[in-house]
C-alpha cells in the first residue's frame, strides 16, 4: 500500500493520523514469548544511528513530499531506488538549540523536533537557509515552503509503499545521526536473538525501548515470517517477533533493521544479519 500525503492546504495533520494508525497496528494481536534453552547471538556490532527525530516523523516528511526537495523553485530529486544513500536533510524551520537560525526559547523539544517544525530540502538548500543565508530564511517563509510542498505532494501520485518509506527513513537517519552523542537517564539496547525456528527481540540495556519497529531487507526472500513488533520492551524483556522458515527458494540469511526510542524521544539504529 502506497502512502498519499493527502493534506488540505496549510495542514499538517497527517504526522498524528500516521502515528495513530501505526499504534492501533501495533495493539492488534499483541503478545509476549519467553525463550530458554541454548541461543546464539547474532553479529550486532554498534548502534549504527541515534537521532531526535522519530522514525514516524521522518517517514510522514518523505510521504508528504513529491520527491523533491522542498525548497520552492528546486527540482532536485531526494531518492532513487538506484542510490545507496539519500538526497535529503532534515532542516528545523526553528532551530534546533540555542544559537541555531530561528531558535525560539519557547518551544519544548518535542516540537523542535516535530513534524510541524522540519522541513525536508537537499543538501544545497539545507546549508542555505541554515550557513549561507539565514537572515533571508525567516519562520514565516519556510512554512510557506513546506505549505506548498505539502499541496504539491497530495496532488502528485503515490511514489512509495510504507516498507520503502521505513528504508528511505533509516538510510537518512544513518547518514545524519551522531552515534557517539548521548543523553541522561537508562538507555534501551535491542539485539536480535535466533534459537531454532524463534526470531526474537530482547532488551539488554538498562531502559524501556519505545516505538519498536522491524524491517527486512530482504523481504521477498527472506527465510524469517515477521509477525507484530512489540509497542515496547522493558530493560532485560524478550519478545517474539518471527519464526525462521527457510525454504527452496528463499534466502539462507537476511538482515534485519531494527529501530527504537528512549525515555527522551532519541531513535536508535541497528543492522542485524540473521542466518
Amino acid at each position: 500500500m502506497a502512502w498519499r500525503a493527502t493534506l488540505p492546504a496549510g495542514s499538517v495533520a497527517l504526522d498524528r493520523q500516521l502515528s495513530s494508525t501505526q499504534n492501533q497496528r501495533a495493539a492488534a494481536n499483541r503478545r509476549a514469548s519467553h525463550l530458554s534453552g541454548p541461543s546464539e547471538w547474532l553479529n550486532v556490532g554498534q548502534v549504527a544511528a541515534r537521532s531526535p527525530i522519530s522514525i514516524t516523523v521522518i517517514k510522514t516528511l518523505f510521504a508528504a513530499t513529491p520527491n523533491v526537495c522542498s525548497y520552492t523553485g528546486c527540482d532536485e530529486v531526494l531518492t532513487n531506488p538506484a542510490w545507496q544513500e539519500v538526497n535529503a536533510e532534515i532542516a528545523h524551520i526553528c532551530g534546533e538549540r540555542p544559537g541555531a537560525p530561528r531558535f525560539d526559547a519557547m518551544m519544548s523539544d518535542a516540537e523542535r523536533n516535530g513534524y510541524d517544525n522540519l522541513i525536508l530540502l537537499c543538501p544545497k538548500h539545507h546549508k542555505l537557509i541554515d550557513r549561507l543565508d539565514p537572515g533571508g530564511h525567516p519562520v514565516d517563509r519556510l512554512r510557506e515552503m513546506k505549505a506548498k510542498s505539502e499541496i504539491h505532494g497530495a496532488s502528485a501520485r503515490p511514489w512509495a509503499n510504507e516498507a520503502e518509506l521505513t528504508r528511505l527513513a533509516l538510510r537518512l537517519m544513518a547518514a545524519s545521526s551522531d552515534p557517539d552523542s548521548s543523553t541522561s537517564g537508562a538507555k534501551p539496547r535491542l539485539r536480535v536473538l535466533r534459537s531454532g525456528k524463534r526470531v526474537s527481540i530482547t532488551n539488554s540495556g538498562s531502559g524501556t525501548a519505545h516505538n519498536i519497529e522491524l524491517l527486512d531487507e530482504h523481504p521477498d526472500e527472506s527465510p524469517i515470517l515477521l509477525g507484530e513488533s512489540p509497542v515496547s520492551l522493558p530493560a532485560g524483556g524478550r519478545f517474539h517477533v518471527g519464526h525462521w522458515a527457510q525454504t527452496f527458494g528463499t534466502r539462507k540469511s537476511t538482515t534485519l533493521i531494527v529501530s527504537w526510542q528512549d525515555e527522551h524521544g532519541s531513535t536508535y539504529v541497528d543492522r542485524f544479519p540473521v542466518n
